[in-house]
């Protein structure tokens, strides 16, 4: 293995790919770019390209910018942060809330 004099290994992959390693094919993601976002299933990776199925774009604010397409391809060199995408958890916290304000309303109408 080659070092650099520092006793770094070179490595011609991109440091980002790494943030992809310990997601399995399928797993719902968030892909950021400079001004947008992609939510997306994972596709795995291919010729320095991030591979989203059933994509949606947002704008950095949180509002879609495109409808959902099928298969999206995002150069890696363009990537600024992944983050995990569990649609179904935030469902569940708002549904929590509701359930919760619902739970204080009834409370202040008995008194």
């Amino acid at each position: 293995m080659l070092f650099r004099s520092f006793g770094v290994p070179f490595s011609s992959v991109n440091p980002i790919v790494g943030l992809f390693n310990s997601h399995p094919l399928g797993t719902r993601l968030g892909v950021g770019t400079d001004s947008s976002f992609w939510v997306g299933n994972f596709g795995g990776i291919r010729d320095c390209v991030a591979i989203l199925t059933n994509a949606q774009l947002f704008a950095n604010m949180g509002k879609p910018i495109d409808g959902i397409r099928p298969l999206v391809r995002i150069p890696i060199n363009q990537i600024t942060f992944v983050s995990l995408n569990n649609e179904r958890d935030e469902n569940n916290e708002r549904n929590e809330n509701n359930e919760g304000n619902e739970r204080n309303e009834n409370r202040n109408n008995r008194r």
